[in-house]
This record gives structure tokens, C-alpha cells and sequence, in this order.
């Protein structure tokens, strides 16, 4: 705080023989008292909570890049799916990188990097969750867990400190009678300053039968918007395991920049035995 001295306090210290030399000796005492009054007061700027910064968020459009996950095919009355990561540039909806390794999409933290696992392809025989530089896919870091055999695909729910994610079993739909899938235990994805852990967690019951994303979807990019705009209803499918396609769709100030083809899944029902 500050040291203040009245008129009449002021006189009498001046007054006093060895005033001068009090004021001298007190001076550089109130000058600290000051400034410390003056540090006390300021407002400390907290630096991000980890939290906040290891935290997954929804995937975006940011540095002109989009990432999803592309759909490559799936075995025919099953859940068993092959997806892999694609990055498009914005610009002109090109693919700007690609990697069969990775099949699901968590999402992104704070500073762009993409989270990921090798789900949905045909290399998850043991479960890994990664983290890539969204530039070029570089894997920044990883950690993996042992999973069930019978391990086919999980559901993630984003959490402040990583994602839950259900696993999901192997089942057949269609034809003849077939018994409910096992039931699988859930995993918690912490993320922490040296990189990740998994955590085993009790299941929360039989995963849903439909495993795909809610469509459409629409990004934003500076002052271009992306649309993904679902299969025209009862198109033809492409083929046994495709339906009829998507697309993505780039626009700025109401004009179509490009539009991009996406393969989806069939949607034809099963009936085969």
C-alpha cells in the first residue's frame, strides 16, 4: 500500500533535528511499499489448463484443410467396414494427404493435430490411438491396448480429457436367425502431457447396429462453406457394398468453388442366408 503523510506530519518531521535524514532513510521505504502495492494488484495470467489443451474437440476446417474418414467397402451382412483417413485442401478439394493405417476420426485438440485409431481397417488387430500433425500425418504420438478377438469397430464419446469409446463386436444382420453380438467392455482415452493411456471401463450395453456418422455435415473455411450432402434418395447403388454416392460440396458467396464424389455404404437390406 501506499505510505501517505499529513501536512501536520510533514512539519513536524521536517522540524525535527535529524528530519531530513529520516526523510532520507524512509524514502526508499515507501518507494518498495509502493511498488509492491502496485504487484499485489495486478492480475496474473494463467497460463492454458492441460486440460484445456489436451482436450478433443469436433473436427474443423481450419488451416484450409479438411480430414475424414473415407469409405473404401464392407463384407455384405456385416459390420465389418474398411475406412481410411483423407485430408482435403479446401482450395479445390483435392486430396493434399491419405493413409490406409488409420480408420476412425476422433477428432482434433487445440492446435489443429488430428486424433485417431486404427479401427475400421483392416490392420485392427490391436487397438492404436494417434495423434497426427494435420500438414502431413506425421504421428506425433500413440498408445495402444490389447482389445477382444472379436473387436470390429467402437463409438467414441469425446470427454474434457480424451474420449470413451464402446468397443464394438463382429455380428451379422439379415438372412437367417443369428444371435446378438457379445457384449464388450469400453475404453477410456486419457490424454496427458507425455501422450496417451487407455483404461479398460465396464461396457455400456450392445452397441448400436448403425456404427456411420449423421450426414450431412457442413464446415466452414474463411468465407468458403463445405457441405456433405447425403446419397439422392433412391439412387442406385454403385455395387454390392456401395451405395449411391455422396458428395462434398465447396461453396463461397453462393457459388459452387468444386464438388467432390464420396463413396458410401450400401443400402440395400440383407437377405442373404
Amino acid at each position: 500500500m501506499a505510505v501517505w503523510l499529513s501536512g501536520a506530519a510533514q512539519r513536524t518531521l521536517w522540524s525535527h533535528p535529524d528530519g531530513v535524514r529520516y526523510y532520507q532513510t524512509m524514502r526508499p521505504l515507501c518507494c518498495v511499499l509502493l511498488l509492491a502495492s502496485c504487484v499485489s494488484n495486478a492480475t496474473a495470467q494463467s497460463p492454458a489448463s492441460d486440460s484445456a489443451v489436451r482436450a478433443v474437440r469436433a473436427v474443423t476446417a481450419r488451416d484450409e484443410l479438411l480430414p475424414w474418414v473415407a469409405f473404401d467397402g464392407s463384407s455384405v451382412c456385416s459390420n465389418h467396414v474398411v475406412r481410411h483417413l483423407e485430408v482435403v485442401r479446401v482450395a479445390d478439394g483435392t486430396t493434399a494427404w491419405s493413409n490406409q493405417r488409420w480408420g476412425q476420426l476422433l477428432g482434433e485438440l487445440a492446435n489443429g493435430d488430428l486424433v485417431v485409431t486404427n479401427l475400421d481397417t483392416e490392420g485392427r488387430r490391436k487397438l492404436e490411438v494417434a495423434v497426427l500433425a494435420r500438414a502431413d500425418g506425421a504421428v506425433r504420438w500413440s498408445c495402444s491396448a490389447n482389445v477382444p478377438a472379436a473387436t470390429e469397430s467402437a463409438s467414441w464419446t469425446l470427454t474434457e480429457s480424451g474420449a470413451t469409446g464402446q468397443l464394438i463386436a463382429q455380428y451379422s444382420q439379415g438372412g437367417a436367425a443369428h444371435p446378438p453380438p457379445p457384449q464388450l467392455d469400453a475404453l477410456e482415452l486419457e490424454l496427458t502431457e507425455a501422450g496417451c493411456e487407455l483404461h479398460p471401463q465396464p461396457g455400456s450395453g450392445l452397441a448400436p447396429v448403425a456404427i456411420d456418422g449423421p450426414l450431412p455435415r457442413e464446415w466452414t473455411s474463411r468465407d468458403v462453406a463445405l457441405r456433405l450432402e447425403p446419397p439422392v434418395p433412391g439412387a442406385p447403388n454403385a455395387g454390392p457394398s456401395f451405395g449411391p454416392p455422396a458428395h462434398l460440396v465447396a461453396t463461397r458467396a453462393g457459388q459452387t468453388l468444386w464438388n467432390r464424389e464420396i463413396q458410401t455404404r450400401s443400402l440395400a437390406p440383407c437377405l442373404a442366408p
